[in-house]
């Protein structure tokens, strides 16, 4: 019995030992993370200067005849990670891209908080892009992954085509504008009831719902008139915040 236990403590050991891999890139200056077709992925910000690069969960595992041997992307690029990703430093940009295509692994991401993030999916293996705590830009686009961000301020351009975009936001930042947009997909957004913005709303084929008091520009007449497309003010106006969606529903909330 103890030589069973001691043989799985090493097995554990081993499987811990794996998954506290980790690449680590410190940054100065204003700085755009860019990852182009990892899969799965979660970005947390933290107070700190580097960009910490873990695998989350197990992802494809190299076959033994590559041991000693480094994967090589259609671009030449290589994993000078260690843990399946190409990184790049090249000028403003850090470019992120995985060096498999048979990878399921999920990559945890911790940044510091002013770096801007950028992220494009375009593949139907990927899931639900995460990011929390961030208070820098967002520019995010998938086709079939979706989108949840919380506790952040924008300023923020959100794209996807099958996905559904859920965003709670701390603060709501007036430095830029605020533009989310799903063609199939349902969009879901919490903002702190003492946002100023000017909103806009769209929908093709769903319906439009929200608790918030939004000064609405349309006549009372037009908003009678089923219309799909409403605009009006919170708290007087402020930065634009635009949420359409060809065939979902949009839902604009106070946050709790």
């Amino acid at each position: 019995m103890k030589k069973i236990s001691l043989i799985a403590a090493i097995i554990m050991s081993v499987v811990a030992s794996a998954f506290a891999q980790e690449y680590k890139l410190t940054v100065s200056g204003n700085k755009t993370l860019k990852i182009s077709e990892v899969n799965k992925v979660d970005i947390e910000a933290y107070d700190g200067n580097e960009i910490i690069f873990t695998p989350a969960s197990d992802g494809h595992k190299r076959p033994e005849r590559a041991e000693g041997l480094q994967a090589i992307g259609s671009m030449g690029l290589t994993d000078n990670s260690g843990i399946g990703l190409s990184v790049i430093e090249k000028g403003d940009e850090i470019i992120v891209q995985p060096m498999t295509k048979r990878s399921g692994g999920r990559f945890l991401i911790k940044v510091p908080r002013s770096i801007k993030i950028t992220y494009e999916h375009s593949t139907s293996y990927g899931s639900t892009f995460n990011v929390k705590d961030v208070t820098s830009e967002l520019e995010v686009s998938t086709n079939h992954s979706g989108i949840s961000l919380k506790n952040v301020t924008g300023p923020m351009t959100i794209n996807t085509v099958h996905g559904k975009v859920e965003i709670d936001f701390s603060s709501v930042s007036q430095s830029g504008p605020i533009s989310i947009v799903s063609v199939h997909g349902l969009i879901d957004v919490s903002l702190p009831s003492s946002t100023k913005a000017k909103i806009k709303m769209s929908s093709g084929w769903g319906e439009l719902y929200t608790d918030m008091k939004i000064d609405f520009d349309q006549s009372e007449d037009e908003l009678r008139s089923r219309s799909t497309r409403v605009s009006g003010t919170l708290n007087g106006g402020g930065v634009i915040i635009d949420l359409s969606s060809s065939h979902g529903d949009i839902f604009l909330r106070n946050a709790k």
